[in-house]
């Protein structure tokens, strides 16, 4: 069935041109004799404009495109169109390719591979439809997020160390390489890498063992490690001596002076035995020192190879901004003598508020002495257990008026106390400070060792520091000795106040004790069972070690 598109009247033989559409593509010439006039007749695939024009559509064919992956900027093979005033409009979605009006093609990232169907083209009016086939070359993509590991994450001297290659390769198969180092040094050229490998080499304690892989010429990072003694370690011992704020005693400079001479009595006698005392000093020393011009024995010990730091009693009231500025009150007060590398860590200042977040806060690195006192700022539900209950430490049982627990060490078991450890790891919602270091192992207060600290509140008890105290210090040594980790820091330490040392007629009494325990802690020290460490010092190995 044909259509009467018009009527061509006119005289004489001529020619008529129809351009054709739809089902009759490209042009007619129909030649006409005579005079008269004439149907004209069309084949479909067309449209007329108001003014009687005809409106043909586009004239496309089934095509092919080669293209490789994830290549840009192609076009698909153009369309014609009748009238050259027409904008034409291209569409298509195959799989992953997209036909954009604009006729450019579009890969989706990363595909390849063969995609047919129906793509097509219009002029606003009339919309043709031809079939495409898109072939798409793949590429190899270079292999991304590469890394390499290592395990045991601590590695001795006897360790068969295994190194694990990963990456992210989006076209599979890709074929990965690794190398060993030895304190930097490359061992042979890069080898095939399968199943994780174990080092086959000799390790040797204070050198680092480093490991790397390779793929589509894409080097991972380098996993470097420290190679540790295969040895156990020895215990690491350590001796605090606060000087405390409550010095209302020293009213002249004679009574400072013979403070002074205690306090050196005490750092010559440790050096002399080859062993450490950390001196903690809180803010009244640094300023009885200077109101009376004299110098603080802080650098006299550092220059003696004992270790400083910071007394923090501060208290146990106030917000935790207000414990952090009274933290770094303190702390600043001993910078100024001995300097900031020196002063890490501080003791004291435990109490029902956030003092653990406070400490951090006001930049200090590490804590010692942490008591049960602590736990007042930590819920119930994450307080170690009460050994006399079967429960949890309450705020009762643990605060200063309970006469009891405050003092007593954390965390309360045997041996995992003698461990240094973040406090992160012992607090589910830690405060702010969760990165500060617990220089958890003491022992408690040196007089009241034997008897317990929950003993010695009361005035009429007679805990005087006596051998029942070295005996009980030689005990934990030789019963941590024997459940102690062989590879992991430790840290043994108890606290010594400088009124034992000042006060007569007691302080020759207890220089004698101190010395007869110092002569047999040099026996431990010979046998390797201890060594003797700062405060600063354990800090220090504990972070290495991490």
């Amino acid at each position: 069935m044909v259509e009467v598109e018009g009527l061509l009247f006119g005289f004489g033989p001529r020619w008529v041109i129809i351009q054709g559409g739809g089902n009759m593509s490209g042009k007619r010439a129909i030649y006409v004799l005579g005079a008269g006039f004439f149907f004209i007749f069309g084949c479909g695939g067309g449209s007329s404009s108001s003014d009687g024009a005809i409106n043909l559509a586009p004239v496309w064919q089934d095509f092919t495109v080669d293209l490789t992956e994830d290549e840009s900027g192609r076009t698909v093979p153009a369309a014609t169109d009748d009238n050259p005033d027409d904008s034409l409009a291209y569409a298509g979605l195959l799989d992953s390719v997209t036909i954009n009006t604009d006729g450019s093609i579009t890969l989706q990232e990363n595909y390849c591979g063969t995609t047919t169907g129906e793509v097509s083209v219009s002029d606003g009016t009339e919309t043709t439809t031809v079939n495409a086939t898109v072939n798409v070359t793949c590429v190899d993509d270079p292999a991304a997020g590469i890394s390499a590991s290592l395990t045991p994450s601590l590695i001795t001297s006897d360790s068969t160390p295994a190194g694990t290659c990963t990456a992210l390769d989006i076209d599979g198969g890709t074929s990965m390489q690794y190398k060993w180092q030895l304190d930097g040094v490359d061992q042979g050229p890069l080898a095939e890498y399968n199943l994780p490998v174990s080092y086959a080499g000799t390790l040797v304690a204070g050198t680092e063992l480093g490991f790397y892989c390779a793929a589509d010429n894409v080097v991972s990072n380098v996993f470097v490690t420290s190679v540790k003694d295969v040895s156990p370690q020895a215990i690491n011992f350590a001796v605090m001596m606060h000087l405390e704020s409550q010095l209302n005693f020293i009213t002249d400079l004679s009574s400072l002076q013979r403070y002074n001479n205690t306090l050196q009595r005490v750092i010559d006698t440790f050096a002399a035995y080859g062993a450490k005392i950390t001196i903690e000093s809180e803010k009244a020393y640094p300023r009885l020192a200077i109101d009376y011009g004299q110098e603080t024995l802080l650098n006299y010990a550092l220059a003696n190879k004992q270790g400083v730091g910071t007394h923090c009693d501060i208290g146990t009231t106030g917000s935790t901004q207000e414990l952090t500025e009274q933290y770094r009150t303190n702390k600043s007060v001993v910078d100024a003598i001995v300097g900031e590398d020196n002063n890490l860590g501080c003791s004291g200042g435990w109490g029902p508020n956030d003092f653990l977040g406070a400490a951090g806060d006001a930049g200090f690195s590490y804590l010692d002495a942490p008591v049960l006192l602590a736990y007042q700022s930590i819920p119930v539900d994450e307080r170690p257990i009460n050994p006399d209950t079967g429960s949890n430490f309450t705020d009762e049982e643990i605060a200063v008026m309970s006469g009891k627990y405050f003092h007593d060490p954390l965390p309360v078991t045997t041996p995992d106390r003698f461990y240094p450890k973040r406090l992160s790891t012992i607090v589910q919602e830690a405060p702010v400070g969760e990165g500060i270091v617990l220089l958890t192992g003491s022992l408690g207060e040196w007089a009241t060792l034997s008897e317990g600290r929950k003993n010695c509140q009361e005035p009429s008890s007679d805990c005087k520091l006596d051998d029942h105290d070295v005996n009980y210090i030689m005990s934990q040594i030789e019963i941590f000795n024997g459940q102690k980790e062989p590879t992991t820091v430790n840290l043994m330490y108890f606290h010594m106040p400088i009124l034992e040392f000042y006060m007569p007629p007691t302080q020759d009494q207890a220089f004698a004790i101190l010395e007869s325990w110092l002569g047999q802690m040099q026996e431990k020290v010979s046998d390797g069972t201890i060594q003797w460490v700062t405060m600063k010092e354990a800090y220090e190995k504990f972070v290495l070690a991490e």
